[in-house]
């Protein structure tokens, strides 16, 4: 017996083996294409490629957001949620067939960071050069670490310059002065606006003080003469 092959009339199948027109069809996220952090506004996009879909659904934990039937977009305004994780994807209807896009996951985050340790201790003796460490009580947005984001000054030396050191896990920032610095100083640094969370959440600005006393000479075995020579001396604060 022939076998007979043909192109059905219906919209969701393929000829002879019955197939299904899907299965050339994809639907998928483009904005955001990955997981991220948000905690306002997050647009949303939607692609799809190798058919036509009659109309897109945005979905945030399974459940409607937006109907789309052109341009595939919206924008979601986080603020009418909790701050936590949830999963967005994307639902094509393509008659009576449906498709699904895989999905990222977006954390809603309006909890601004705090400084958790600063070392050395504000208001302490410091050496000359001492860096300085701040911690935090989550991880700093790269991208607002500035040249702008601190600064550090003394009432004798004036501006100093710094090194700044995010660490790997960007959990802390280290600062190094690059300045001679004149002695006895007091040494003032600020935090300005800006340093933020992957969210945006910004870093309430501040500034902490340090003393670098006066020094004296001290030694196990110091030898003066009457020209004012020292030799065998070490240095300690007074």
């Amino acid at each position: 017996m022939r076998r007979l092959c043909f192109l059905t009339a219906l919209p969701v199948l393929w000829g002879c083996g019955g197939g299904s027109a899907l299965d050339d069809i994809e639907i998928k996220l483009v904005r955001p294409s990955s997981d991220t952090v948000t905690n306002g506004i997050l647009p949303i996009q939607v692609a799809v490629t190798g058919g036509e879909a009659d109309r897109v659904e945005v979905l945030i934990d399974g459940a409607s957001l937006a109907d789309l039937n052109t341009l595939y977009q919206v924008n979601w305004d986080s603020s009418s949620v909790a701050e936590g994780v949830y999963a967005i994807g994307a639902r094509g209807f393509f008659g009576d067939q449906q498709l699904e896009s895989e999905t990222v996951l977006v954390q809603v985050d309006r909890t601004k960071p705090e400084i958790s340790t600063v070392s050395p201790e504000p208001g302490s003796d410091i050496e000359i050069n001492d860096p300085v460490e701040l911690t935090f009580s989550e991880s700093i947005d790269p991208a607002s670490l500035t040249p702008t984001s601190f600064q550090m000054s003394g009432v004798n030396t004036g501006t100093i310059n710094l090194l700044v050191q995010l660490s790997p896990g960007r959990g802390s920032i280290t600062l190094i002065p690059d300045t001679p610095i004149l002695i006895p100083d007091t040494i003032t640094l600020t935090l300005n606006e800006g340093l933020a969370d992957p969210a945006g959440n910004t870093i309430a600005t501040n500034s902490w003080e340090w003393s670098i006393p006066t020094w004296r000479q001290t030694g196990s075995h110091i030898s003066v003469s009457a020209d004012a020579s020292v030799s065998n001396a070490r240095l300690s604060r007074l």
